[in-house]
């Protein structure tokens, strides 16, 4: 099993999302701000995963 952590992010009507690199697995695919919990609680990840977007 994989810990992940998710957020759908709506603000003035617009949401919150990004565009996968080309390098990545499933290259310019569009996804929420998420990602696996490492040694972290689900908002700290979210939190990190915001920041790096």
């Amino acid at each position: 099993m994989i810990k992940v952590s998710c957020a759908i992010i709506e603000h003035n009507g617009k949401v919150l999302c990004a565009q996968r690199s080309s390098k990545m697995e499933l290259p310019s695919k569009w996804e929420f701000p998420g990602g696996k919990v490492k040694e972290e609680t689900f908002e700290e990840c979210l939190i990190r995963e915001i920041r790096e977007e």
